[in-house]
């Protein structure tokens, strides 16, 4: 199969086409090109394998000027977990004082990635 993608590791955005098969629902690369950089390789080699993803979003806090806080993971998720994670999130209500880079959930669904507090609010 043959799939076009655009790269969005670095400011190039290269038009990448990625050929890979599917074989007992695993995907294998076979081959990418449109890539100026070996981090295209890796990127579309990672997106079509196991795709992966960063989360930002608020929670509740109460104490604050403000009644939402600017929260982020502490590293990416695998893409099919995105809504799990979330609506463990949204669960989260949080008081004042919190500091910028608070564990607020340690190891969300066991993948080892915890939810941090990404603004101060005191």
């Amino acid at each position: 199969m043959k799939i076009e993608m655009p790269c969005i590791v670095c400011p190039n955005s290269c038009n990448l086409e990625v050929e890979y098969e599917e074989e007992n629902g695993q995907k294998k690369i076979v081959s990418v090109s449109g890539h100026l950089c070996d981090r295209g390789i890796t990127y579309a080699t990672d997106e079509i394998t196991h795709p992966m993803r960063m989360i930002t979003t608020t929670i509740k806090i109460t104490g604050a000027h403000i009644a939402r806080l600017p929260v982020i993971l502490s590293d990416e998720i695998p893409k099919e977990l995105i809504f799990n994670v979330l609506t463990e999130i949204k669960k989260i209500k949080v008081k004042t004082p919190v500091n910028e880079g608070d564990i607020l959930l340690e190891n969300i669904l066991g993948t080892g990635v915890n939810l941090l507090a990404s603004r101060s609010l005191l």
